[in-house]
């Protein structure tokens, strides 16, 4: 009896508590004290006080990668960018695809766009505009094709 009485205060106080997210994923999610939240299909951050880190705009956000200059790749409307771990954009979603940082690249990632090669580097800026059909790497410096 004393089960069900705990389980109804449960369900009544919490009960009518209402969310503005669809669905809220687990507390340190991708290693942070963030949980990932959908809001009407597109996606954000919140911290562990319920307040949000990162509005849910994007259509999908991946984990935080080492390997992509420890941000998390998010996607819009077809089109790739990125966050840093401070919930910031550092990379607009513009990009149609945007390729690993690589070391043989000078640490720069290849980002394509409308069907031409360019390439971000580890600030978010773009060192070689995407305006090329072919980019190959050579040495510690790329080598870009002709348009």
């Amino acid at each position: 009896m004393r089960n069900y009485i705990t389980l109804a205060l449960l369900i009544i106080l919490f009960g009518f508590t209402s969310s503005p997210y669809d669905s809220i994923s687990k507390f340190d999610w991708n290693g942070n004290a963030w949980a990932l939240v959908q809001q009407d299909g597109l996606y954000g951050f919140i911290d562990v006080f319920g307040e949000e880190v990162v509005k849910p705009k994007n259509d999908k956000i991946d984990r935080f990668n080492k390997e992509a200059n420890n941000w998390a790749k998010v996607y819009l409307d077809n089109h790739e960018g990125f966050l840093n771990v401070f919930g910031e954009e550092v990379v607009a979603p513009q990009y149609d695809k945007i390729h690993l940082f690589k070391k043989k690249t000078n640490n720069w990632a290849l980002v394509e766009k409308a069907g031409l090669l360019g390439y971000i580097n580890v600030f978010g800026e773009e060192v070689v505009k995407p305006k090329y059909d072919i980019i190959h790497p050579f040495s510690k410096t790329p080598m870009v094709g002709l348009r």
